[in-house]
């Protein structure tokens, strides 16, 4: 395995535990795939700033309009920058609680440290 794939490997893991976070509806999780400074932009065009502040728009998220929904996150485009900075291209669907879903696109700026990934900053756009 190159050394690429073996990042995109584990930027996959990281994605598939995010889902798995949002459909137990633990915006704690989440939040932990966030860098502690992160910015995010919602759906509706609120900006988030800091792991604690998209902690707690999660947390309202997980309460209210998303209560009970499911997360499948699939990559669309991802590019390295270097072997701790990347760029994805996510494609989300959002199924509610009702059956209905949502599409979005979430364009990211992704560090790796010890730890692991985190989003420095991403942008989440409703489509269709």
């Amino acid at each position: 395995m190159t050394a690429e794939q073996a990042a995109a490997a584990s930027l996959r893991a990281m994605f598939d535990d995010a889902e798995r976070a949002w459909n137990r509806g633990d915006a704690r999780r989440y939040g932990d795939f966030f860098a502690e400074d992160a910015t995010y932009v919602g759906r509706a065009g609120h900006i988030f700033a800091g792991r604690a502040a998209i902690r707690e728009g999660h947390v309202e998220a997980f309460a209210g309009p998303f209560r009970g929904s499911r997360l499948k996150i699939r990559p669309s485009h991802v590019r390295f920058i270097n072997d701790r900075l990347a760029i994805a291209h996510l494609d989300l669907v959002t199924v509610q609680a009702d059956g209905t879903d949502t599409h979005a696109v979430t364009t990211g700026v992704l560090e790796r440290t010890a730890a692991g990934w985190h989003l420095l900053t991403a942008h989440t756009t409703q489509v269709g």
